[in-house]
């Protein structure tokens, strides 16, 4: 998978002095002191939320796997490859039958923004979204690992149409033998509705869940224009640049000017 670095569960409570940070998955603040039973809760929601995400890749990988192996996916792919012609007719008869059946699913879907195929030479022939017909993406690298064989989890990065920020799956698609790939079945997360799933684990009284990469960049967030960015805490962008932060899990309490920061964080299953 394209996520190299592990992606992180993050939970901070802060001692003495309730206060915002913009890093990690969870910031959980809360004034008094950091007790055992606090300790608890705080582990109680990182085993939830690691839950939630193990379930939540997993149905996404099956999603995008399910969708290659469709019959009509396959036929069309065949097809474009000998006719690559967005004028033939039949190939205009396939684009719209999969991009409406796309659309649709779109629309049914809280955590999918889009679902796409790619041909054989990166060309999008069919999508729910019909501002992205017939772009090409043969430079992203989920389409070339895809065509290679592999089913992939993009990195955090800009979508060609709107320009925000996206993580797509995308998976090879086999000819009827299994022996030759005609091309890439993509699907695009919705990054507002996936933030929302995992941050409404967490209730407001607890505190606000996130989920960053192991550089320390923000995968998913309630405030979508926090995707994509670091931390502005300096002691937290420290702690994830340490060696400590590099663990599958661990517990960790920073000093932040008079405030004690308490870190909890474990990797997610399935993102190295």
């Amino acid at each position: 998978m394209l996520i190299r670095k592990k992606l992180r569960l993050i939970i901070v409570f802060l001692v003495m002095i309730p206060m915002l940070l913009l890093c990690g998955i969870y910031y959980i603040y809360v004034s008094g002191e950091l007790t055992e039973n606090k300790k608890e809760e705080m582990n109680k929601i990182l085993r939830l939320e690691q839950n939630y995400l193990d379930s939540f890749f997993d149905t996404r990988i099956l999603e995008v796997k399910y969708l290659a192996e469709r019959n009509d996916v396959r036929d069309y792919l065949e097809l474009y490859q000998k006719v690559p012609d967005n004028t033939n007719p039949k190939v205009i008869w396939f684009h719209k039958l999969l991009s409406e059946r796309f659309e649709s699913m779109n629309k049914n879907s809280r955590e999918i923004q889009d679902v796409f195929i790619l041909a054989f030479d990166g060309t999008l022939i069919a999508s729910g979204n019909p501002d992205s017909y017939w772009i090409n993406l043969s430079e992203r690298e989920y389409f070339q690992k895809a065509m290679q064989g592999e089913t992939v989890i993009s990195q955090l990065i800009k979508d060609k149409i709107d320009g925000n920020w996206a993580i797509f799956f995308s998976s090879p698609v086999y000819d009827s033998g299994h022996q030759k790939i005609l091309g890439v079945m993509v699907n695009l997360i919705d990054m507002k509705e996936t933030s929302e799933g995992i941050t409404n684990l967490v209730t407001s009284e607890t505190g606000e869940a996130y989920l960053v990469n192991a550089a320390g960049e923000i995968i998913f967030h309630k405030n979508p224009d926090l995707i994509g960015a670091k931390p502005n805490n300096l002691k937290v962008a420290e702690f994830m640049n340490s060696a400590e932060f590099q663990k599958n899990q661990g517990n960790q309490i920073i000093k932040n000017g008079m405030k004690n920061v308490y870190i909890t964080f474990q990797s997610v299953v399935g993102t190295d």
